[in-house]
This record gives structure tokens, sequence and C-alpha cells, in this order.
């Protein structure tokens, strides 16, 4: 039996042309991690604002302000939601990986080879055949290519 799915990567691509390229802010998406939404797997990739402040504060990004929900199965956005509270004050948390970083041949091995990880757990989700270490090295993978600062934001979502 053929599983039909679309790449962790062709997602992450969609999400920075798709989304972070059009808002008029500095802005750059995690890693699309999966998830189960209304019973059914999903991929979801979070926007954040990121930029330089100054040379002593480096690059710094703020909490997630956008949640783009991705079908595994076609690729395609099936909902863009805001997911900053009302009220909540527009400050960075912390210091990020700065674009550049980003292009550094370690970085890009960690992130391709999270991808290629995650898109086995999703296969693996499909065939209901999950083995528990696939997840650990899954959660591994992505929270080394995630800015530190924005574990706290995933723990509850990285399938267990």
């Amino acid at each position: 039996m053929a599983i039909e799915i679309v790449s962790t990567a062709s997602i992450l691509v969609s999400a920075r042309e798709n989304i972070v390229n059009t808002l008029p802010q500095p802005s750059f998406c995690t890693l699309p991690i999966l998830s189960i939404r209304n019973q059914s797997p999903v991929l979801i990739a979070f926007v954040s604002r990121g930029e330089f402040i100054s040379p002593e504060e480096g690059y710094c990004i703020w909490k997630p302000h956008l949640a783009a929900f991705y079908s595994i199965h076609t690729g395609y956005l099936e909902e863009l939601s805001g997911i900053r509270k009302v009220g909540e004050i527009d400050k960075p948390i912390g210091k990020g990986i700065s674009p550049i970083e980003k292009l550094d041949a370690s970085y890009l091995e960690k992130q391709v080879k999270y991808c290629e990880l995650n898109d086995k757990l999703i296969a693996a989700l499909l065939l209901s055949a999950i083995e528990p270490e696939l997840k650990v090295r899954v959660k591994e993978a992505f929270l080394k290519c995630c800015e530190v600062v924005l574990h706290p934001h995933f723990d509850g979502l990285l399938l267990r």
C-alpha cells in the first residue's frame, strides 16, 4: 500500500515562501511539526518575528504569532490562525538562530535530518506502526534545529 504524503521539507518551503515572505515585518517560521488536530495528522509551522536589534543583543525573536496548519496529504495550507493573546506585550523573548547561521552546513544538515525523520514518523503514524524510539529521535532532532527560547512553546505539541 502506497502512502501519499508531502514531505516536511516541501511544507517548510511553502510556509517560508507563501507566509513569511508576505509579512511586513522581518519574520521566520519554525520547522513544521507533526501534531494531531481534529483526530487527523497535520504539520504545523509557527511564524514569529525575528530581527537584529543591536550588536549587543544580536538576532532576537518574538513569541510566535501565527500557526499555519498544513495537510500531510496535499501540502496545502488548511488554516492560518493568530495565536497571540489579546493585550500580550509585543517584545523579543530571546536570542534566535540568525538567517546567516541557518545557512551554515551544520545547521542545514540538522534540518535535513529532522525533515527525513519527521517524514518517517508521518508514514509510521499513517500505518499505525510508530516506534517510541522514532518519536524520541524526531523530538531530539527538532529541538536541535529550534531556538532554545521557543522550546517551551513546543513541548506539549510534539508527539509523545
